[in-house]
């Protein structure tokens, strides 16, 4: 039981938003399906030194890194946290908008979305953890969907950078966050922790390894049945995004309040969350004028997320020291 709580808890946090852009942006792109694969695998050595070394789960990373490298670190944590999550936003509000339109008119959607969603984030809303749930199955049912017909909604192509395979690793890791703050101590009982994690990954490995590899390009239903199912997809990505400003809230609290990290529990964050949609809002705009895809966008909070990895496995390379206040907000989903 130990280890299926463990799994079902890694599996919770990593699955979120890119579990339904990811596949629709990357899948188009040749072996995608065998980056992930190979993505996953190094997540499980890296899952396993983090876990070795007192795990994330209760400290979270910025913890983690705090008690081992100092304060100074940690702040370098919190500046990829702020800006890969900020960044993360145009990649979530850009898909929303591609979903149910084209050109202009998705870009303007995908505006809207971000502001409508920053204003509820700066007014203190919130979903409640029957709604996260309940997103969560909409998220993997509308996923399911995508994988049987991905005629039925998809994102512009634009233009790609990705003639390397390896390349694609860097926005596969856009699937993954959240895994840096799941990871439990390998203690007592070591071995159904170990299993624990070990599941949780290869869980996540697979669902995403079959989602980029949808068995056709079928369309389902009418146009009307398309249109609603591409306008839910959209609201379900508007959710994350809210959801995901909050977080990046709390964090501009907490880099901006010092070593205490006190700042994380002060209000919404509103500066922080104005900050974030201007670097989202650039991202878009900068997107529109390139013609960039969704993918390359993912570059943003995957090199992001590649880097807070690299210095959560350097702390785990170093002793632990005792340090007061080695905890750190929450990390917003993907």
């Amino acid at each position: 039981m130990s280890a299926l709580r463990t799994a079902l808890g890694i599996m919770n946090a990593v699955l979120g938003a890119g579990t339904l852009l990811l596949p629709v942006a990357l899948a188009p792109l040749a072996h995608s399906g065998a980056v992930s694969l190979v993505v996953a695998g190094a997540l499980l050595v890296w899952s396993l030194l983090i876990g070795a070394a007192g795990g994330t789960r209760g400290s979270g990373p910025a913890g983690f890194v705090r008690a081992r490298l100092g304060p100074r670190t940690t702040n370098v944590v919190h500046g990829l946290y702020f800006g890969g999550f900020a960044v993360g936003q145009a990649v979530v509000v850009g898909a929303a908008g591609q979903f149910v339109a084209d050109g202009p008119a998705a870009v303007a959607l995908g505006v809207v979305l971000l502001c409508l969603a920053a204003g509820l984030a700066a007014a203190g809303a919130n979903l409640s953890p029957a709604v996260r749930t309940a997103r969560l199955v909409a998220t993997l049912a509308l996923a399911l969907v995508w994988w049987l017909f991905p005629g039925t909604f998809g994102l512009d192509p634009g233009r790609s950078p990705f003639g390397a395979a390896a390349l694609i690793a860097v926005p596969v890791l856009f699937a993954w966050v959240g895994l840096e703050g799941s990871l439990p101590a390998l203690r007592s009982p070591r071995a159904a922790t170990t299993l624990g994690v070990v599941l949780g990954l290869v869980g996540a490995a697979a669902l995403y390894g079959v989602l980029l590899n949808p068995p056709g390009s079928a369309a389902l239903g009418p146009p009307a049945v398309r249109s609603a199912l591409a306008w839910a997809a959209a609201v379900v990505l508007g959710t994350y995004c809210l959801t995901n400003l909050r977080a990046v809230g709390a964090r501009w609290n907490t880099f901006r309040s010092g070593p205490g990290e006190a700042g994380a529990a002060r209000g919404p964050g509103r500066p922080g969350i104005v900050v974030a949609v201007a670097l989202a809002g650039t991202a878009l705009g900068l997107a529109a004028a390139f013609h960039w895809s969704i993918a390359v966008l993912l570059l943003g909070p995957g090199t992001a997320t590649a880097a807070i990895y690299a210095v959560l496995a350097v702390a785990a390379l170093r002793r632990g020291r005792s340090r007061p206040g080695a905890t750190g907000p929450a990390v917003p989903g993907s």
